[in-house]
Formats: structure tokens, C-alpha cells, sequence
């Protein structure tokens, strides 16, 4: 168990976890999510809940913490910049609560596009456990950090680098997630989850599905025909029109599966939100050397079909333990400190 974090920090967090899933979300604080972001529905909102809550139990964080080493004691705590993105709700809060679990201290900056609900949380938190108020701090000023962990485009991740040169981090660039299909009737539930859940716009997404006949689309496009479009956001909506016309203008042959757009492809490359590119399997191993540094997670290999908007307490983001690397900065330091 950690030097760090104290069972009554644990058991507080958990608690709170408790009586919120008991209650459910406030209905203001899901209209101002919304509000604060077209793309999110109450629908997701509170799937994405159901997504986190289950990481908070006593049984679970102790069961994650017990595969990690002894923490040195002495432990001054690092200040850990967090830069959140804005694209599924409470993204950013596996983040805050390796911070947390680590009995370090937060410095948060959110999306303007996820700005309500983790904080919402917070406050929630402080009910039963006051200090977790000293823990966490929401600003736009990340200066005197040890430490960073970022999500956010390319472009943007190659800015952050730059800026916080000097000081070690994480910084998660675009990813996306591709499926691989055998064919059962009964496994296409599950991948329509994976694709459309959040609008399609999370790395976890599938934005390749490999089937064993790429002309054979009757029964997906079924599946996907059956997916309610009342749970999209209008902005999802608006943008699979835009492009249906795209690819009509562009005299690029698609398929109409209602929810999105189906589209087969010899050479398979990742598609825009509102499509679903669809491939030969046996160009999968070649598919997975070229974008090796870009995929997520593949269904139907490393995760179930409908599980991928799922991931359990360990399933770190672009496969690097935050955890780990808060610990072992903090025990570099530590020692470093250490007299003699």
C-alpha cells in the first residue's frame, strides 16, 4: 500500500463515487455540459459516468495499487500540470486521479468544451473529503509544474513539447482504434458501440473495421441502420450530411447505413467522423505497420468487440502508465533530497 495516499483519501473518493451514482448527475449540471459543448448528449454524459464510476470501489484501487512498488517515504509532492481535452466527457479525469492516488498535487487547465462536470466532481468529492481542495486547482496558468500530462492534436502536441521542453511529461497526440470483424452476426452490436458512442470522436473509436469480404456489407450496414440517431448530437448529425455530400461530389462510392456512412476500400485508411472505413483482414498486418504508432486498441485481438469505451483502471491512454511515471519521478526526487 503507498506511503502516499491514505485509506481515508481512498475511502472518501469512493464514497463520494457512491452517493453520486446513487443520486445520479444533477440535471443543470448535465444541460450545462451540454451547453458547453454540441457534440456532448445527456445520453453520453451519462454513459461516460457509468464509464468512470466503476473505477471508484475500495476493491479496485487497491487492487491497482498493489501492482505497483513500495513509495519511498518523505514524499514532497510534485505540482503535475494536466492539459484536458474536450472531446468525451470527464476525459480528463484519469488523469487527475493518478495525481491523486499518487499524493501528488494537480494543476488542471480544461477544454472550455469539458469544463463543468470534472469540476462538479470535485466539489462533490470535497463534501466528504475537504482537502482534496488543496489537491486540485483549475487555472490556465501552468508555470512552476514538475510535470505534464497533455492530450490534444498533432499540431498541438508538437507546441506543447516545445513550450515544456525542459520539464518531463506526457503528451498524447491523434490516435484512433480499429476492429477486426470474423464475420459473427452477434459481435456487430457491440462494434456499432465501438464506433458510434461519443460521436465517434475518441481514440478509442474504431475508425477501421476488417471483415472478411469487404463486398459482403448487407448484414453491418443492418446493424448500424438500427443504431438510434435521437442518441447522436446534432453536430454529428450535420456532419455526416456534409459528408455524404463530399464523397457524392467527389464521385467516392460509399454505402448508407443511416448512422454513418460504410465505406469499402481496397487500401484501408482512416476515415472522417461520420464514416467507417471497411477492409480486407488479410490487409490487416500490413494496415498495422504503417499506423503501429497511431492505433489505440483493436477489437477483437487486445479488446472484446464493445468493450474499447470501457477500459478498466489500467488501460493507460497510448499504452504509457501515468502511474508509474508519477511514482518514479517522485522516488528520483526523493532520493535526490535525501541527506548524505
Amino acid at each position: 500500500m503507498s506511503a502516499f495516499v491514505s485509506k481515508y483519501q481512498i475511502n472518501s473518493i469512493c464514497e463520494a463515487f457512491l452517493q453520486l451514482s446513487n443520486e445520479g448527475l444533477p440535471e443543470d449540471i448535465i444541460c450545462q455540459a451540454v451547453a458547453a459543448n454540441d457534440w456532448f448528449t445527456p445520453f453520453y454524459i451519462q454513459r461516460a459516468f457509468e464509464r468512470i464510476k466503476g473505477w471508484h470501489t475500495q476493491a479496485e484501487i487497491y487492487s491497482f495499487l498493489e501492482e505497483y512498488p513500495i513509495f519511498l517515504h518523505n514524499h514532497s509532492p510534485l505540482t503535475v500540470g494536466v492539459i484536458g481535452a474536450g472531446n468525451i466527457p470527464f476525459v480528463a479525469w484519469h488523469d487527475i486521479l493518478m495525481i491523486l492516488l499518487s499524493g501528488n498535487k494537480a494543476k488542471v487547465k480544461l477544454s472550455r468544451q469539458d469544463n463543468i462536470l470534472i469540476p462538479f466532481i470535485i466539489s462533490r468529492c470535497a463534501k466528504i473529503f475537504p482537502e482534496i481542495l488543496t489537491q486540485i486547482e483549475f487555472t490556465n496558468d501552468l508555470s512552476n509544474i514538475d510535470f505534464l500530462i497533455a492530450t490534444g492534436s498533432d499540431n498541438t502536441a508538437r507546441q506543447l513539447a516545445y513550450r515544456f521542453r525542459d520539464i518531463p511529461k506526457i503528451i498524447r497526440k491523434h490516435r484512433f482504434s480499429v476492429g477486426i470483424w470474423g464475420g459473427e452476426v452477434e459481435d456487430l452490436q457491440g462494434i456499432s458501440e465501438d464506433v458510434l458512442l461519443y460521436n465517434g470522436l475518441g481514440c478509442r473509436n474504431i475508425s477501421v473495421l476488417f471483415v472478411p469480404d469487404i463486398k459482403d456489407t448487407q448484414q453491418i450496414k443492418t446493424v448500424f441502420s438500427h443504431y438510434p440517431q435521437m442518441l447522436l448530437s446534432a453536430n454529428y448529425l450535420q456532419k455526416l450530411e456534409y459528408e455524404k455530400a463530399r464523397l457524392t461530389m467527389l464521385n467516392i462510392p460509399f454505402i448508407d447505413a443511416g448512422s454513418l456512412l460504410l465505406l469499402p476500400k481496397e487500401i484501408a485508411t482512416p476515415g472522417e467522423v461520420g464514416t467507417l472505413t471497411l477492409a480486407q483482414v488479410e490487409r490487416f498486418p500490413s494496415f498495422c505497420k504503417q499506423y503501429q504508432t497511431k492505433i489505440q486498441c483493436i477489437t477483437g485481438q487486445n479488446f472484446a468487440h464493445g468493450s474499447t469505451q470501457f477500459p478498466k483502471l489500467g488501460d493507460f491512454a497510448d499504452d504509457i502508465d501515468t502511474f508509474l511515471a508519477l511514482i518514479s519521478l517522485s522516488n528520483i526526487l526523493n532520493q535526490s533530497n535525501q541527506p548524505g
